[in-house]
């Protein structure tokens, strides 16, 4: 027998996924905040039904964690985990760089440099949502020839990455301004149709956040991983 409740209850476990999904990576539900099932229930106004499927998704994902027994938390954020994201993106997006350089077109390029406008603008007021949706359309355009699997990959690294990117912003005094320096640099390389320019100032520019992550999670952490992927890059 068909359960015809069944494509209900799949559209809210994925509603409620995507909403907890968007709160822990934006730092709105903070990092180790205690989880309680009744009042997301109660806020996004489903059962606790979708609420439980939803967390042992995000589970998988390591967005939370058991603390014991039924009880979750959001994850915390760790100096292993910044390494193990940025150094898989900075390779992978690196390499997707030097592909879609060569490929971009006039429309594509003239694309990013408008992007460049955008974000110093945004920067320039402080509004960080409106910042971060420019910025990942302008990373999404600089790796768009790479091919579809390697462009949804990237798509989630940058979404995994985002509530570390959002702790270089509102903890580096310089973030904007470094943000805007090093887009510049990427897009001139591009400019040039240097691929192999690009796509090392690309993983500068990302090794430069997660190096600065790093030191304010713990300051006696050596990123040897971040490191080893940016010495890569820049020898390829």
């Amino acid at each position: 027998m068909i359960d015809l409740a069944a494509p209900r209850r799949k559209d809210e476990v994925e509603a409620v996924h995507d909403e907890l999904r968007r709160q822990i990576l934006h730092n709105e539900l903070e990092s180790g905040a205690r989880i309680n099932q009744a009042v997301i229930a109660r806020d996004l106004r489903v059962s606790r039904g979708p609420v439980r499927e939803a967390l042992r998704l995000l589970q998988r994902e390591g967005l939370v964690e058991h603390v014991h027994q039924h009880q979750m938390r959001v994850a915390c954020v760790s100096v292993s985990d910044l390494e193990q994201l940025y150094a898989m993106r900075i390779a992978l997006e690196a390499f997707a760089v030097g592909i879609t350089v060569p490929q971009l077109s006039g429309a594509e390029f003239t694309s990013l440099e408008s992007a460049l406008g955008e974000m110093d603008e945004l920067a320039a007021a402080g509004d960080i949502d409106p910042w971060e949706a420019v910025h990942t359309r302008f990373h999404a355009q600089l790796t768009s020839h790479a091919g579809e699997r390697i462009c949804q990959e990237l798509r989630d690294l940058s979404e995994y990455c985002a509530r570390y990117r959002r702790l270089y912003i509102t903890g580096e005094p310089l973030a904007w301004a470094q943000g805007a320096e090093d887009h510049a640099a990427i897009v001139d390389a591009v400019r040039s149709r240097d691929a192999s320019l690009a796509a090392s100032r690309l993983g500068a520019h990302l090794g430069k956040t997660a190096l600065t992550v790093a030191t304010m999670i713990d300051q006696d952490h050596e990123p040897a991983t971040v490191r080893a992927a940016i010495r890569m890059v820049r020898a390829s």
